[in-house]
């Protein structure tokens, strides 16, 4: 929870993941979410953490919570607005013409 790269990226994942779910012209990078998501345990077990605490951490269901919180939080303040598949949409290409690690998770169909 405390550490700020983890902390981001799963964000971002969240973000990514909600945008491709309610925008039909946008789907997931799938490989490089994998390779990503790969980085991401890595980066967590040389930060000194447990691949038990790495997995409990991504169980907890407090954890998860406070996540969607905080992508429901990003995609408001972004404009997206739920039930509308054309806030996702933009917000999506926003992401990816802006180059934002979101955008890199994203490709436009």
């Amino acid at each position: 929870r405390e550490n700020t790269h983890i902390n981001s990226r799963l964000l971002a994942a969240a973000v990514g993941d909600e945008i491709r779910r309610n925008c039909p012209s946008i789907s997931a990078r799938m490989f490089t979410v994998i390779r990503e998501a790969r980085a991401l345990e890595s980066y967590a077990l040389q930060a000194g953490y447990s691949r038990a605490e790495v997995e409990a951490f991504l169980r907890s269901r407090d954890e998860r919570r406070r996540i969607r919180a905080e992508r429901d939080g990003y995609l408001g303040r972004n404009g997206v607005v739920e039930g509308d598949a054309a806030s996702y949409c933009r917000l999506g290409q926003r992401e990816i013409a802006d180059q934002t690690y979101i955008g890199s998770l994203l490709r436009a169909q």
